[in-house]
């Protein structure tokens, strides 16, 4: 069962227009299997076939997470990067 976040991930990459900005981390957690099975070099260059890119966060993201998590009293805070935006999910 896929989940809203899952959907939306989809739709974007189907309808949306490339470059997408992908965060270090989470490219990081989506390499965790990969560099296991030593694969993450041919999976990076086929998620950047399809458009991704990575994101460089600016010197105070830090900052703006924990203030979000802060106010919204949240665990974690994933969100995606979409055009500068951050898009809480």
């Amino acid at each position: 069962m896929a989940t809203i976040a899952t959907t939306k991930s989809k739709n974007i990459l189907l309808h949306g227009k490339p470059p997408f900005p992908l965060h270090p981390l989470t490219l990081a957690e989506i390499m965790v299997g990969h560099a296991r099975d030593g694969h993450e070099i041919e999976v990076w260059q086929e998620l950047q076939q399809l458009g991704m890119e990575l994101y460089t966060p600016p010197h105070d993201e830090w900052l703006h997470l924990a203030r979000l998590r802060n106010r919204h009293r949240l665990k974690n805070a994933r969100y995606m990067c979409s055009g500068g935006r951050h898009i809480l999910e």
